[in-house]
């Protein structure tokens, strides 16, 4: 079984081994990790920001001990990923070292593929929509992730190149048409409002509305999965 524990709420699954839901949920934290330690670098290590990182963390830490007992070495690669990133807590949050972005980055994408080659060997059963619910979860953090990271690469005298944003925003808006009606229609509109100051990343930043529409939107998806929750 595994909790959700995004935004004060908790979500239960029935399940005793790790299943793509349990991974896709992993994925979606490490995702959250790493926007959550760049808004530490944006905003200075304000509190807000603080709260925030430390409540993923811990939502992370649960999840991890779900996975221990399958993934092993996949638990290994998330806690030296959040030691790094607790152990540069106040190098980010004084913007004290311009190779922060880098260093957070190699963390995270061997965390990342780590993830990803185990979800290609997880169950795949389930309830489908809720699978595509988790999806779009998930790739809705990872579109709030890599723009937040670009502007702390902006900020930090470096460049981003790849095309890490376009790539997960179509991957959330492909997840869309399988989610339930109510729930795609409220998504979409909210998607309208800061599609285009995601995709003109690299002219134009609007952290604070980016942050707060996506917000949002995680509060939708993980309010619908609670309910479809028997």
């Amino acid at each position: 079984m595994f909790r959700l524990l995004l935004c004060g709420m908790i979500w239960v699954s029935g399940t005793s081994w790790a299943s793509q839901s349990d991974l896709l949920l992993f994925e979606a934290l490490a995702h959250r990790s790493t926007a959550d330690a760049s808004l530490i670098f944006l905003r200075q290590g304000d509190g807000l920001s603080r709260q925030r990182l430390q409540a993923t963390l811990l939502a992370a830490d649960d999840q991890a001990a779900l996975l221990r007992r399958d993934w092993p070495e996949l638990v290994q690669a998330w806690q030296a990923s959040r030691t790094f990133i607790e152990q540069n807590l106040e190098i980010a949050a004084n913007n004290a070292d311009v190779r922060f972005p880098v260093n957070l980055d190699g963390h995270q994408q061997a965390l990342y593929a780590d993830i990803v080659q185990a979800q290609q060997q997880a169950d795949s059963s389930g309830n489908q929509q809720q699978l595509a619910m988790l999806q779009a979860l998930t790739a809705l953090e990872q579109v709030v992730a890599g723009y937040l990271y670009f502007n702390i690469n902006i900020f930090g005298g470096l460049s981003v190149t790849d095309n890490t944003i376009e790539t997960a925003a179509e991957k959330f808006t492909q997840a869309l048409p399988a989610l339930p009606a109510n729930l795609r229609q409220r998504l979409q509109r909210k998607w309208q409002f800061v599609e285009k100051a995601i995709l003109d990343y690299n002219q134009s930043s609007a952290v604070f509305i980016v942050r707060r529409t996506t917000d949002s939107m995680r509060e939708m998806i993980i309010t619908e999965l609670g309910a479809a929750q028997p």
